[in-house]
């Protein structure tokens, strides 16, 4: 499997501890229903994307935050060659 990270360690850490504030603040019941649903649901969003480090926003903008020369991963089969 041929995976592009395009999530740097700062973005990663950024997407996971904004991620987990939204959902909370969508759980605490502070909110009308809507808005905590989107809080919510944008909050899981950071953290999946935090955990894969892959961001299907920033593919279709060209944004790399995770970068080659910046970073690499034990199993990315790029870092291997």
């Amino acid at each position: 499997m041929n995976t592009s990270y395009n999530v740097g360690r700062r973005d990663q850490a950024l997407r996971l501890v904004l991620g987990f504030a939204l959902m909370v603040a969508g759980a605490s019941g502070l909110l009308s229903a809507w808005p905590s649903l989107g809080f919510t649901v944008v909050g899981a969003m950071a953290i999946l994307t935090g955990i894969a480090r892959v961001c299907p926003l920033y593919r279709l903008v060209g944004i790399n935050t995770f970068g080659p020369e910046r970073e690499s991963l034990p199993s990315d089969p790029a870092a291997k060659s």
